[in-house]
């Protein structure tokens, strides 16, 4: 049996291990649900996932991502609309009641 046969076979084996596939799901659960969420924040949750996962703030920092709401989400873009409108209402108030200056 020569080296990569041996190699080929612990990587099958590895592959085939379901504790390693349970691991790996927990491990990935925030991103996992900000996919099935359909979350505005999937490719950042799924980065903090990956590379700060493995502390239990990163994990929990990724699991708070993947609670941000959907980019579909009717109230999440009514929300955005809304401080959008606050924003320009504000600036129109404060040119219009700033004094031009002599």
């Amino acid at each position: 049996m020569d080296a990569d046969t041996s190699l080929t076979t612990d990587l099958t084996l590895l592959a085939s291990d379901p504790k390693l596939w349970l691991i790996l799901t927990f491990y990935f659960l925030p991103t996992l649900l900000a996919a099935w969420n359909k979350s505005a924040a999937l490719p950042l949750c799924f980065w903090v996932n990956l590379l700060a996962g493995w502390t239990l703030i990163g994990w929990i920092a990724a699991a708070l991502l993947s609670l941000a709401p959907s980019k579909n989400d009717m109230a999440y873009r009514n929300r955005v609309r809304q401080a959008k409108d606050d924003f320009y209402l504000r600036e129109a108030e404060k040119s219009l009641s700033t004094p031009p200056a002599p």
